[in-house]
């Protein structure tokens, strides 16, 4: 925890330093506590591809071979160890899937044994990333991140039966951005994108990879390629609240306000998928306000209360918003309906 800590303040020889000392004592505690030494290391090796420390590369590398392998292979060559290690880590699937296969997968500890997989996908890429470093090789840098995104795949499909793969789905995307982030990457953007569009198929509501994509997008000037894409995930029956708010916020940089309403229509016609309609009502609201639809902005309130009427944040915002552009008779209408609904409200008594 204190070596992530140093990571987040961009202390970075610090929380190297506490993470190396972490490590080096890893053998000196019991076997139960060794266990989750994979944990320690991903944390130690994510957050040297974070900070591109390529120099580290060869060190972490060795960190997650001995995982696999032990200390005892320490006097072996790198080459030797690393076949080792990959014949080793076959075996490791190989088993995990035979739980699977067996209906055992209760006896899978989920969490360590996604780790072991993030760990040796980050194993491949360092040994591809440092064989690459210092030379001029572009056929040799598109392919740098295949055999860590094969480990990947190989990871979601064995954890989707269980819905337990959002953990890799998204590492998966997070490696290809950071390869795509490094200074002398030479893959292409079209592998982050679709490494993006293929977890979002999988995991539509999942805020890290929406984030991403509309990152990834920012400066793309082919809006039509976006609108599709967000048609097609919005149409899952996954889709909910949040995945509606990215699709909408995809479109408001661009003024497109026909289409945002019809996005809008779209989702409220079909409460029954989004965990917090009422929230979905409010941004409504507050964009026919910004185009200066007051009249529109009054209608959707309207039908607002009588689609979300148990929801007193929603009409204490609309009213905070509305109130004065309505008539005194509006108003009174809307307080009676209040009492109808039993929404009770409180304020501060007057001194």
């Amino acid at each position: 925890a204190y070596a992530k800590m140093e990571s987040l303040r961009n202390n970075m020889k610090e929380a190297t330093k506490e993470y190396q000392v972490a490590l080096s004592n890893v053998s000196k505690l019991p076997e139960s506590a060794r266990v989750s030494a994979p944990h320690l290391v991903r944390a130690y090796a994510e957050m040297i591809l974070f900070s591109h420390t390529i120099a580290l590369y060869g060190e972490i590398s060795n960190t997650i071979l001995n995982i696999f392998l032990g200390d005892e292979s320490a006097s072996s060559s790198p080459s030797t160890r690393i076949l080792r290690a990959r014949k080793v880590y076959e075996q490791f699937v190989e088993s995990t899937k035979t739980l699977f296969f067996n209906k055992l997968s209760q006896q899978v500890p989920l969490e360590l044994t996604q780790d072991k997989i993030i760990c040796f996908a980050i194993l491949e890429y360092a040994l591809a990333v440092s064989q690459l470093e210092g030379k001029q090789d572009f056929i040799q840098g598109q392919l740098v991140l295949d055999r860590s995104m094969e480990i990947l795949d190989q990871g979601v499909k064995i954890f989707f039966v269980r819905g337990a793969h959002e953990n890799l789905a998204c590492f998966r995307v997070l490696l290809a951005l950071l390869e795509t982030l490094r200074p002398s990457s030479t893959v292409k953007p079209t592998h982050l994108r679709q490494s993006l569009e293929s977890g979002l198929r999988q995991l539509p509501g999942n805020p890290f990879l929406l984030c991403s994509i509309l990152l990834a997008e920012s400066k793309n000037q082919l809006l039509g390629r976006m609108r599709l894409f967000f048609d097609e995930i919005v149409s899952s029956k996954a889709a909910g609240t949040l995945t509606w708010l990215f699709a909408l916020r995809s479109e408001t940089k661009r003024g497109a306000g026909n289409r945002i309403r019809t996005l809008f229509e779209r989702a409220l016609t079909q409460p029954q998928q989004l965990s917090s309609p009422a929230l979905l009502w409010k941004f409504y609201i507050d964009f026919e306000l910004g185009q200066g639809q007051v009249q529109a902005a009054k209608g959707v309130f309207f039908r607002a209360i009588r689609y979300v009427p148990w929801s007193k944040s929603m009409w204490l915002y609309c009213l905070r918003k509305l109130s004065q552009f309505m008539s005194l008779s509006e108003l009174s209408d809307i307080f009676s309906l209040m009492t109808d609904k039993e929404i009770r409200l409180r304020s501060t008594p007057p001194l």
